[in-house]
């Protein structure tokens, strides 16, 4: 674009318009340009990670703490930017609302953050969040004390175990210390094993738009939730089904609840839903409500943990 307006001729204001010619002449417009791009680019960068399918919890927190940072350097080219970053500004307002303990958590949880300095702040966010799902008093302080071991590096999580080795990869990090964590562990399995893009969301949509077509416009949203429930959860429920009917599975019939549902959770990736979060709703009997928010316990749920506490 530039190149095609250093050629650009006079004679061509007929075509371009006389505004438009003076615009991309203009050597502050391409500077200016130049600045918002470098502005957008990072965060577009950011944006593409976070829809990988090879993200985890862990990295979301880190990518808002990237883009803040991003931003501050930015406010010297960009004056605007000091409302919008400054401490109740709508990127504070934005990450509240997106930001929930379970990505907190799964931030300090990383072996690569070991070293990282925790705020009291998040210090009572992560022991708030294990209070909660683990009601047990006697596992919330194993896990607890486990919490702190890993963090201060202390035994079991020694630096000479060869666990470290997976400094990059915390899943593989904590399946390789969870007969040494077996609290916390659990957890953290279960943490990094959940997808954290949005194809699940996009799925969601796409049966959305499938059921409130042109015939069907005037449908209630309940409704609509209704029939979204119906669609995932039928379809999931026929496959585990016929899988239990099968000469061949007869070992299906005698699966435990905890084993259903890890074969739910393998049928949701085979179907294409991987990390579907499923919002209960007891206002609609139980079905789904799918909001235009993800608050912690959609997220919690999509890690697989109950109010009951069980991982």
């Amino acid at each position: 674009m530039r190149k095609y307006a250093e050629k650009v001729q006079d004679t061509d204001v007929k075509t371009l318009g006389s505004n438009v010619l003076a615009i991309i002449k203009d050597v502050n417009f391409w500077r200016d340009l130049d600045i918002l791009c470098e502005l957008l680019e990072p965060i577009d960068e950011q944006l593409k990670m976070s829809e990988s399918s090879k993200g985890h919890l862990g990295q979301v927190l880190q990518r808002w703490i990237e883009m803040l940072k991003h931003l501050k350097c930015k406010e010297v080219d960009i004056p605007e930017l000091t409302e919008f970053v400054k401490a109740d500004g709508i990127f504070a307002k934005r990450f509240k609302r997106q930001v929930v303990p379970i990505h907190i958590l799964a931030y300090y949880l990383r072996p690569d953050n070991v070293n990282v300095p925790m705020t009291a702040e998040h210090e009572i966010i992560c022991f708030k969040f294990l209070e909660k799902f683990l009601p047990n008093t006697q596992d919330l302080h194993t896990a607890w004390a486990e919490f702190q071991q890993f963090r201060g590096q202390i035994e079991p999580f020694i630096k000479s175990r060869p666990c470290w080795i997976f400094g990059d990869k915390p899943h593989l990090f904590w399946v390789n210390m969870k007969d040494h964590a077996p609290v916390l562990g659990k957890i953290a399995i279960r943490i990094f094993e959940t997808s954290t893009n949005s194809v699940a969301s996009e799925h969601s949509f796409s049966i959305q738009n499938h059921l409130h077509c042109k015939l069907r416009a005037s449908l209630l949203s309940n409704t609509v939730n209704k029939l979204t429930y119906t669609y995932i959860n039928g379809r999931l429920l026929r496959k585990i089904e016929l899988l239990k009917t099968d000469k061949k599975e007869e070992s299906l019939k005698s699966l435990t609840d905890e084993e259903e549902v890890e074969l739910e959770n393998i049928l949701l990736v085979n179907d294409g839903v991987e990390g579907d979060l499923i919002v209960v709703d007891e206002n609609v009997d139980g079905l789904i409500e799918l909001d235009e928010e993800v608050d912690e316990n959609s997220a919690i749920q999509a890690a697989g943990m109950g109010d009951d506490g069980e991982v």
